[in-house]
């Protein structure tokens, strides 16, 4: 669960203010990595830890990506990625959408292509330091384990504070 919000209550309002920035990004590392042209992506296995609402996934099945595997602590998010995916889960593109508390990531060995941690890390471990985060310590650890050897890590991570102060915006006129 997070240090820092009740997901349950966020979920409610969670798309409103947040969209999957980055995500075209992410699939270009995702195809320079695996030198994957559009057709190739379709054979790609993608795990999302803490996949929220599923908006960074949905674009994932936009592209063509070839399985999805999701999961999140939060059940009202889950609910959310449920109604958001269905036709990609309709579909078989979503193989697994679940509930899982991290650190833990509950599949075998070298099965994934791709996993990704979006905005995830920071609500693990409360009042860290650098060398005292043990759940995103044990977190990384898992994430390698489930990579297939050659796969690829996503991460993307800010701290609230700058999550707080990051913001800018003009009027015009």
């Amino acid at each position: 669960m997070s240090i820092i919000a009740d997901y349950s209550v966020v979920s409610n309002n969670y798309d409103k203010s947040r969209i999957p920035v980055g995500a075209d990004i992410f699939l270009k590392i995702i195809r320079e990595h695996f030198n994957a042209e559009e057709p190739k992506l379709d054979q790609i296995q993608i795990l999302d830890v803490g996949c929220g609402t599923g908006n960074y996934s949905l674009e994932f099945c936009k592209a063509g990506i070839g399985e999805l595997y999701m999961f999140d602590a939060n059940e009202d998010m889950m609910s959310q990625a449920q109604t958001k995916l269905a036709t990609f889960i309709q579909s078989g593109t979503v193989k697994e959408l679940k509930q899982n508390f991290l650190p833990s990531i509950p599949y075998e060995d070298e099965t994934m292509d791709v996993v990704m941690i979006n905005q995830v890390l920071h609500h693990l471990d409360k009042d860290g330091h650098v060398d005292n985060f043990p759940k995103v310590f044990e977190t990384l650890q898992e994430t390698m384990r489930v990579l297939k050897p050659g796969g690829l890590l996503l991460m993307s991570y800010s701290t609230p504070e700058q999550l707080s102060s990051s913001y800018w915006y003009a009027t015009g006129t």
